[in-house]
């Protein structure tokens, strides 16, 4: 008889201590697949703890969700600081000098064609842009009411202002290629500036080339002088940096501080958002 109910199996670093959880920065990730958490102290370097916790399929996220909260301790404590990064597939960008916060539903709903559940936004300040994004509204709800001061915010904002900063002004211009398995997102800027992003599915290293050069060429980008950086974490990255070579000049892979951590957990530490 199968259960309804996941095996989960909360683990700690070592040098983790309940009673001095201010120290430290809990990350939660919120993925169609599941909930990752990252937990680390910001003064000790190389001391990220991840941890990777897959939703049971016969429940909703939402069950799935308050059941790994109810087995852990962990997630109902103070912390230094406590980001919830939502990954959500349906978001769109508007320029922050005409975004108002009263006006996040009708920007999201013009612009995105599906079903809203609470719809939600995060400021950047370099670029000066909004990300409206939806989640869940009841996993909203639970994990506003469980978590102690949350920030949240959606998972293309840490890539954007990571790589916006590595940007030169009048640059040419560059494509941001950040992998997961089976999605990755596109960040594309000009002269320096923030030109277009988006997140893609794909199911092999075809659909992978075809969406990158679909955009390559939308955005009528040069293969002598303009660049490609290749980030994040997947099993097609290696075959994917070695057949673009044959086709695009600078080629550039960016190299994670940290391995088997997705790289948007690792540069919001890095980011001031």
């Amino acid at each position: 008889m199968s259960s309804d109910h996941n095996d989960i199996s909360i683990e700690l670093p070592e040098n983790f201590d309940l009673e001095l959880s201010d120290r430290f920065v809990l990350i939660i990730l919120l993925e169609t697949d599941g909930l990752s958490y990252v937990l680390y102290q910001p003064e000790v370097q190389g001391s990220f703890f991840y941890k990777k916790l897959i939703y049971n399929k016969k429940i909703s996220v939402e069950a799935n969700v308050k059941e790994i909260f109810f087995t852990a301790e962990i997630f109902t404590l103070s912390y230094k600081k406590l980001w919830v990064i939502s990954h959500s597939q349906a978001f769109t960008f508007i320029p922050s000098y005409i975004f108002t916060k009263d006006k996040k539903d009708i920007f999201f709903n013009f612009n995105i064609d599906k079903t809203a559940g609470r719809v939600m936004y995060s400021q950047l300040k370099n670029p000066d842009i909004t990300v409206v994004y939806d989640i869940d509204e009841n996993v909203y709800d639970f994990l506003h009411r469980s978590l102690v001061h949350p920030v949240f915010i959606h998972h293309t904002c840490p890539l954007i202002a990571y790589f916006q900063e590595r940007m030169t002004l009048g640059s040419a211009k560059s494509m941001v290629i950040n992998l997961r398995e089976n999605s990755f997102e596109l960040i594309c800027f000009t002269n320096g500036e923030f030109a277009f992003a988006n997140h893609f599915q794909y199911k092999d290293l075809n659909d992978l080339v075809y969406y990158i050069f679909y955009v390559w060429k939308q955005l009528k980008m040069n293969q002598m002088t303009d660049n490609a950086y290749i980030s994040g974490d997947s099993g097609e990255k290696d075959k994917l940096l070695k057949m673009m070579k044959n086709y695009i000049k600078n080629i550039v892979p960016v190299t994670a501080p940290v391995k088997n951590i997705p790289f948007d957990i690792l540069i919001l530490s890095l980011c001031e958002l």
